[in-house]
């Protein structure tokens, strides 16, 4: 994910009342169709991983993006490493 982007990314979730950690790296998921079920899998799975969000880790819902039934998620990672392994594995 390129600079600019990263940039991007941390700008909206600003507007949004929230902000995002400073210096993790952030992630965007896109969800066409929200899936309780599929939700809470990615969940439980990245928690297995990664532990409870919180330092380490953690998620904003892109309200700017996530139109009707469709989710956008920017997730942030403290250590760029478990952001690229997010990356590859979900």
């Amino acid at each position: 994910m390129s600079a600019a982007h990263s940039l991007g990314l941390m700008h909206r979730a600003m507007q949004m009342g929230r902000t995002p950690p400073v210096h993790y790296t952030p992630v965007q998921r896109r969800f066409e169709e929200y899936d309780p079920q599929e939700w809470m899998l990615l969940i439980s799975r990245v928690t297995r991983e990664f532990g409870n969000s919180g330092r380490r880790w953690q998620w904003i819902m892109n309200n700017e993006l996530s139109q009707g039934n469709a989710w956008v998620v920017d997730f942030y990672f403290e250590n760029p490493h478990d952001a690229t392994m997010f990356q590859l594995k979900y």
